[in-house]
């Protein structure tokens, strides 16, 4: 992959359009669950950040767990 490029299944390029402002970039909070996380990554590869730790697993009733192991206060949340 060039610098300013992602590859995606259907073959296509996309330029690269990271947030600039680092005001925003700090307040920028990205998580993706397990069924999209590549795309998550390419995600944060395209916006100049990195992809925030969330862990999923379940309960032993078999309801859903999520933990969110950033500080997410004040934050922009975006989940893939």
């Amino acid at each position: 992959l060039g610098k300013d490029q992602v590859y995606t299944k259907k073959m296509y390029f996309y330029q690269s359009s990271q947030v600039k402002d680092a005001k925003k970039k700090f307040r920028l909070r990205l998580f993706a669950l397990p069924s999209s996380e590549n795309m998550g990554k390419e995600m944060a590869y395209l916006l100049g950040t990195s992809l925030n730790c969330i862990d999923v697993g379940s309960f032993t009733d078999g309801e859903t767990s999520v933990k969110i192991d950033d500080a997410v206060r004040g934050k922009e949340i975006y989940v893939v």
